[in-house]
């Protein structure tokens, strides 16, 4: 299930939001566990073709430790975008 909150201009999910400013955001492994449970799509790309994991990589967060971290969701990202 894709939440329909999404940014008009760019695409952005919640998920890319979080993995832009996850530095930003204290409790953000909580809302990254949230996210995945309410079912949003952690691979929607934006109109410019970037993943939640290239953002994080583009803006160097730390949200692509986290995914690494937890094997139990890496089936759920496409690492191959």
């Amino acid at each position: 299930m894709e939440l329909p909150i999404t940014d008009s201009e760019d695409g952005m999910n919640l998920m890319h939001h979080l993995f832009v400013n996850y530095l930003k955001q204290p409790d953000a492994d909580l809302f990254f566990h949230k996210l995945i449970e309410l079912g949003v799509n952690p691979n929607k790309l934006t109109k410019f073709k970037e993943s939640p994991i290239d953002l994080a990589i583009e803006h160097k967060t730390c949200a692509l430790d986290l995914v690494l971290s937890l094997p139990q969701y890496h089936s759920l990202f496409n690492f191959n975008i």
